[in-house]
């Protein structure tokens, strides 16, 4: 896979704003399922076209449980010793579960049908520095309170708080 990033940091007027976004591109596979991927040229090849085609040949060599897409945006901005936060990530869909699984769970096909994936998740936090002392946040994770799963039968936490001291020495 591949991954692109972009990080800014700058002023708006006299606001500090620090950005920096990214995006995840994996193709995880098992070689056992697809043997001519132990090409490189081959298996390069499916990488590039499996990022914008959705076909079962690409995705059959795939590990169970993976997104392949990750898109993630956090921006910052602070006055004085005070900074605000927000932190977005989406995830795309599982698109390869375990047969045997699918096959014997009833409801199973249901299930992977209402839970189409492309989960998103977004967190805020908000910290007070200072030069000697260090800092403190506030840092409220999943804020929307959206129940989600990136993995197959684990839901993901729901809003949870953290607060985080931080010593630089």
């Amino acid at each position: 896979g591949w991954e692109l990033s972009f990080s800014s940091a700058g002023q708006i007027g006299k606001v500090p704003l620090r950005v920096l976004t990214g995006y995840t591109y994996s193709y995880r596979v098992d070689l056992n399922r697809d043997e001519e991927l132990f090409n490189f040229f081959r298996y390069w090849g499916n990488v590039f076209e499996s990022s914008v085609r959705r076909e079962s040949r690409l995705i059959r060599p795939m590990l169970p449980y993976r997104n392949r897409h990750l898109i993630k945006a956090d921006v910052e901005t602070g006055t004085g010793p005070w900074l605000l936060g927000i932190d977005y990530r989406y995830y795309s869909r599982i698109e390869r579960m375990d047969d045997l699984i699918v096959q014997n769970i009833p409801g199973m096909p249901q299930y992977l049908e209402a839970r189409s994936g492309n989960e998103f998740v977004l967190n805020l936090r908000v910290s007070w520095q200072h030069a000697k002392a260090g800092q403190i946040s506030c840092i409220a994770n999943n804020v929307l309170n959206r129940e989600y799963s990136l993995r197959f039968a684990r839901m993901e936490p729901p809003r949870n708080y953290t607060i985080q001291y931080r010593l630089n020495f």
